[in-house]
């Protein structure tokens, strides 16, 4: 079997690697949260709206309700609706995508201290001699 050696240099660049992936992770999380939450709050205003659509239809038979007025409680409900769903879904993404982050920071700085470890040791070998 082949002898492994340790090489420094690989070890730091794997812990850059998984530096530059704890950022990515995170802000993939949020973008996925915050794209899931405005798809869940738009579904829901495209509920109400459609809701509201049936009571145009409605409207001709109950001339009492205020078709201009409906439809426009229906369009800012759908604008608010998919914006604050959004909000919650990107703090919801944050949040995970920090977990996943700090996931990768921790194995980078283990890989850091093997590195600061094995330098330790040689240093010491050194000053025994041989």
């Amino acid at each position: 079997m082949a002898s492994v050696e340790f090489d420094p240099v690989f070890v730091v660049e794997y812990a850059r690697r998984m530096y530059r992936r704890a950022t990515v992770a995170t802000i993939v999380g949020v973008l996925m949260g915050a794209a899931a939450g405005a798809m869940l709050g738009g579904t829901a205003a495209f509920a109400y709206q459609f809701a509201t659509s049936l009571r145009l239809t409605v409207h001709g038979f109950v001339p009492g309700i205020n078709v201009e007025e409906a439809t426009h409680l229906a369009t800012k409900l759908a604008q608010v609706g998919a914006g604050g769903a959004g909000l919650a879904g990107a703090l919801v993404g944050f949040y995970r995508g920090a977990t996943a982050g700090l996931l990768y920071r921790l194995t980078a700085q283990t890989a850091l201290g093997q590195v600061e470890l094995r330098q330790r040791l040689d240093s010491l070998r050194d000053r025994q001699g041989p």
